[in-house]
């Protein structure tokens, strides 16, 4: 999946992106909340073993979640807005540490 992503063009790449961050990217928590999301998606969705791989309490995770949601416009428990998140934040990694 990841080789297939990164053959994109880098127009198209950058554009879509844009179009998923760009709010997030612009919010000063957006690191904090592309990590959890992260490590969420790490740990099969499974809040309890990623809000302790993190060290925060379940309801900090499932908060950071929620303010993803409100910044993005997209609910990171559906699959079409789940993969489209995890998908822009892997092809921003190509370009940049996150």
């Amino acid at each position: 999946m990841e080789c297939a992503l990164a053959s994109i063009p880098l127009k198209k790449q950058n554009d879509f992106v844009e179009q998923v961050l760009g709010k997030l990217t612009a919010h000063p928590d957006s690191n904090q909340l592309i990590e959890t999301f992260c490590a969420w998606c790490d740990y099969s969705f499974k809040t309890n073993e990623a809000a302790k791989s993190l060290s925060l309490h379940r309801n900090t995770l499932l908060y950071r979640l929620k303010k993803l949601e409100s910044i993005t416009g997209l609910s990171p428990w559906n699959f079409k807005d789940c993969m489209k998140l995890a998908t822009a934040i892997f092809l921003k990694s190509l370009g940049s540490d996150l």
